[in-house]
This record gives structure tokens, sequence and C-alpha cells, in this order.
């Protein structure tokens, strides 16, 4: 837009051309971790109990607070898991 703001084109013009997209990316996602809940159910014995059922279990529960902090225990695991694969997986590849 001529004479508009980064942040106003940003708001009006790649926003909106992004929002199908969004929508279809939540969607899979969405759709990929319920596909995978039952994995994580035949990974659970009476001994063991994964993260991600441990969560459940506390939303079952009414304990939000619990279920928050094992969702972000969660999240931080897989957000080093991901920085690690990147500082390792970039090698050889000729990426500085």
């Amino acid at each position: 837009m001529s004479g508009a703001t980064s942040l106003r084109t940003f708001f009006q013009v790649v926003l909106p051309l992004l929002g199908p997209v969004l929508v279809v990316v939540a969607t899979q996602r969405f759709l990929f971790a319920s596909n995978q809940t039952s994995t994580i159910i035949l990974l659970a014995t009476t001994d063991t109990q994964t993260i991600s059922l441990l969560t459940i279990n506390y939303i079952f529960q009414g304990l939000r607070e619990s279920a928050a902090v094992t969702t972000v225990i969660i999240t931080v695991l897989t957000v080093i898991a991901a920085l690690v694969a990147r500082r390792f997986g970039s090698r050889g590849v000729g990426v500085a």
C-alpha cells in the first residue's frame, strides 16, 4: 500500500492473506495431536504415565494449574529438542 506504514500493511494486507493458512495449519496440528493420543495411551501402564496423559488427567480432575505446568514442561522440552536438532542438523549442509 502506497504511503502506509509497515505495521498497517501487515495488518491490512499480509495478515488477511495468512488467515486461511493459519486456520489450515491449526486444524492439521489438532488432528495430528489427536491422532497421537492413542499412541500415548498405549505407552502408559499402571506403573508409568506419560506427561501428556498426566496433563489430561489433571484437566479431568479440575487441576488446571497443574495441567498448565505440565504443558509448559512439554513446550520447553520440545523447544530444546528443536534447537538441538537445528544446531546439529545444520552441520555438513553448508549452512552457517
